[in-house]
């Protein structure tokens, strides 16, 4: 399975940060969070991963150039002046092979302990059930910060189609910025077209093409120096780093 890694944010909330040091590189405790990806996806025998990069691109091409590890071969995607946003990123860098497997897309500003082994199970589920794709989801535990629901069968409903009345029988959740997905997800992408992937996932989960799984372990997303320093803090607590 090819994997890719989402790179190519400004990062706006981090600045004076990142006006020298890409998001994804941002030292977590004496490791970057793409750092982190990159060896768990060794870890897990991923052999092709794509980067997207914009924002200081040549500073996370110089730190890990074409290989990493002992299985991993990096291909750098870099995209035109001006945002694409994630879906259009991902479109732009076709992160999928010549057969159309899925592939796995990872946050690069996200520290999480997700297992990227369970891509393997996920990408039999996608198959099983010709699905456009499954989405890790995670409890913020803060109900104002969900923006799905899921229930015990892995459905997914948006906020407009779950019926309100049964809410308090399922979870809302967030999505984690990690997921496995299908080509067929971007066929309404134009190669260079700047594209949420909000609308997608609306439209896979209305037509039942998107599935979830929630990730109960540790998750955190290094947007904000107030976040930045929270994840700082609870990892050298708990030396999960």
């Amino acid at each position: 399975m090819n994997a890719m890694i989402l790179a190519a944010g400004r990062g706006e909330r981090l600045r004076p940060i990142t006006d020298h040091t890409p998001k994804p590189l941002i030292s977590i405790n004496g490791k970057s969070p793409i750092r982190k990806h990159l060896e768990n996806l060794d870890k897990a025998n991923f052999s092709n991963v794509v980067i997207n990069v914009s924002h200081l691109s040549s500073k996370i091409c110089k730190t890990f150039g074409a290989k990493f590890g002992k299985n991993i071969s990096i291909s750098y995607s870099f995209e035109p002046k001006g945002a694409l946003e994630t879906a259009g990123g991902i479109a732009y860098a076709e992160p999928w092979n010549k057969a159309n497997d899925p592939f796995l897309v990872l946050n690069g500003d996200v520290w999480s302990d997700w297992n990227v082994n369970e891509a393997y199970d996920l990408e039999r589920e996608i198959r099983r059930n010709s699905l456009w794709g499954y989405l890790i989801m995670v409890d913020t535990f803060n109900k104002y910060k969900g923006d799905f629901f899921l229930d015990s069968s892995s459905r997914l409903y948006t906020e407009d189609d779950f019926p309100t009345h049964t809410e308090k029988f399922y979870k809302k959740l967030t999505f984690s910025g990690f997921g496995i997905y299908t080509s067929k997800m971007f066929n309404s992408v134009t190669k260079g077209e700047k594209k949420a992937l909000k609308p997608i996932f609306n439209y896979g989960i209305k037509h039942n093409l998107l599935m979830g799984r929630e990730h109960e372990g540790d998750w955190f997303d290094i947007g904000t120096h107030q976040n930045l320093e929270k994840i700082r803090t609870q990892l050298e607590k708990t030396k999960l780093v």
